[in-house]
């Protein structure tokens, strides 16, 4: 086999291979479609909190990220359900949180999914003061409130406290000391635009959520693809073949010759 037709062979399962990923990768393609909005009048100050320098960017990301946990935990409900219909795990060798969510497989997964679809149709971010409400919603910012939500008037609104009652941006939302305890804020309020309460009897309310996703998003795959599959016999194949030619290629010289 001439050198010219290796390279040929070896393009071609490279080609193979590239062509394949974007199947592998297909669950994720949805997090293109996560519409994060800033409204910019009560917004309008940039950075929107002065203490943690939090500007409109960094809150859209931290909604992105959010709508991310929740897709990737609806992925990780749907192969936890599987995998325990299908008898390839025992609920009693799962962590509780994984068992709370099985158990409640049903509204959990209506919560998720409808959450998942105010991220597609366009979340709003609002920046309100302390005293601050939508009418005519009841809820409102309060002094120990970090954000809320009042989805039955604004079902697509997540309301944050940025500010005090005089306007400066160093309300509690913006007091937070990290990234992620802001996100999770984010987090939590899009599971009541989902449906989820605050009711601490419910055993999937909007705070028991927040740690449950965690568990369902790094619930692992327990069966590869055809894709994943098809790949690795692919490599195995590309492999073998080049080892096989390089060998027909080598020509043994006897010493001094």
């Amino acid at each position: 086999m001439t050198l010219k037709r290796m390279g040929k062979l070896f393009v071609l399962g490279a080609a193979l291979v590239l062509l394949a990923l974007p199947a592998k990768n297909k669950a994720f393609s949805s997090t293109q479609e996560y519409q994060i909005n800033i409204d910019p009048w009560s917004c309008l100050v940039d950075p929107i909190c002065t203490i943690s320098r939090v500007s409109a960017t960094d809150l859209r990301h931290m909604g992105r990220s959010a709508c991310r946990d929740v897709d990737e935990a609806l992925a990780g409900l749907k192969r936890l359900v599987a995998d325990v219909e299908a008898g390839r795990v025992k609920l009693r060798d799962l962590s509780r949180y994984l068992q709370t969510a099985y158990a409640n497989k049903e509204r959990l997964q209506r919560i998720l999914e409808k959450a998942l679809s105010k991220c597609k149709d366009g979340i709003w971010i609002y920046c309100y003061r302390i005293g601050q409400r939508p009418l005519p919603c009841l809820a409102a910012c309060n002094e120990d409130t970090t954000g809320f939500t009042c989805p039955v008037i604004f079902p697509n609104s997540i309301f944050l406290c940025t500010k005090n009652k005089e306007g400066v941006p160093n309300g509690l939302f913006c007091q937070l000391d990290t990234y992620e305890e802001r996100r999770n804020v984010i987090l939590h309020e899009l599971t009541h635009l989902g449906g989820a309460e605050d009711d601490l009897d419910d055993p999937i309310n909007a705070h028991a959520l927040e740690t449950i996703l965690s568990w369902l998003k790094a619930y692992p795959t327990k069966v590869s693809t055809l894709t994943e599959w098809g790949l690795i016999a692919l490599g195995i194949l590309l492999a073998g073949s080049l080892v096989w030619m390089i060998r027909r290629r080598v020509v043994y010289r006897p010493s001094g010759a």
